[in-house]
């Protein structure tokens, strides 16, 4: 695996962990989602995760843009 590769799956695995952790304390908490104001989970994390995919694997990233397009 190249070194591109190995980062987009750490950037990766960051992100999804950070969602898992935030909708868990999300559904098994009222306070927080009484008090939540966030619009998406992990802003922080997706945008780097997807900005080194733009650059270093731009075919993979049209096609999850082309995919979310025709989801929503």
């Amino acid at each position: 695996m190249n070194a591109d590769t190995g980062a987009l799956n750490s950037l990766h695995k960051t992100y999804l962990q950070c969602v898992d952790a935030k909708m868990t304390e999300y559904l098994t908490n009222p306070a927080v989602r009484a008090d939540n104001k966030e619009a998406e989970f992990c802003a922080t994390e997706k945008v780097a995760y997807f900005a080194f995919m733009k650059t270093n694997f731009n075919h993979q990233y049209q096609n999850i843009l082309r995919v979310e397009a025709n989801t929503y």
